[in-house]
Parts: C-alpha cells; sequence; structure tokens
C-alpha cells in the first residue's frame, strides 16, 4: 500500500465537472448595481475635468458590474466621445465614472 504524500485537498473545485458553475456563482457573487451619480457630483466631475492641469487623479468607476477605483494621469479628454483616454492607452467613458477626485 502506498501514502497519497502531502495533496491538497480542493474542496469545491474536486471535480472538473463544477468549475464553470462555480465561476458563475462566484461572477454573480460579486455584481454591483451602477450608484446613481448626484448632480452635485456631476457638476464636480466636470469642474476637475475643465481646470485639470496633469495632477494624478483617483477615478471611481463602474464598469463589468463592479466598482473600480484607480489612480490615473490622463493623457487627453475628448468632449466630443466623452471619454477619458490615459497614459496606458485605456480609455473610460464619462458616463462609466461615479466619482473623481484630485490626489
Amino acid at each position: 500500500m502506498s501514502d497519497r504524500g502531502m495533496k491538497k485537498w480542493l474542496a469545491y473545485k474536486s471535480l472538473i465537472e463544477q468549475a464553470p458553475s462555480l465561476e458563475n456563482i462566484l461572477t454573480k457573487r460579486e455584481r454591483v448595481e451602477k450608484p446613481i451619480v448626484s448632480q452635485d457630483m456631476k457638476e464636480k466631475i466636470n469642474d476637475i475635468l475643465t481646470n485639470y492641469q496633469g495632477e494624478t487623479l483617483v477615478v471611481t468607476f463602474f464598469r463589468d458590474n463592479k466598482i473600480i477605483q484607480d489612480e490615473i494621469i490622463v493623457k487627453k479628454i475628448d468632449m466630443v466621445e466623452r471619454k477619458l483616454v490615459l497614459n496606458s492607452r485605456r480609455v473610460i467613458h464619462f458616463d462609466e465614472i461615479v466619482n473623481l477626485l484630485i490626489k
């Protein structure tokens, strides 16, 4: 009779068939509804963007049913397409922004 040795026991992912269902449950658990942005906050965000001078900003935005907070430096503010273009070529649309602060 051979010893199994030190093997980890995976409580929930021990069966391969369970993996997709468990991933689905975990992603549903992380989902959040989009917060409502007040008119005062919209005006504050507008003021920060119109007076932007290259400072580091702390942006909170809603994407893929998650609220994400990140420190950013804006490369370009595109008022026509209503988006922020960041140095890392990422894009944040104005309607995704929930909160914006100058760091």
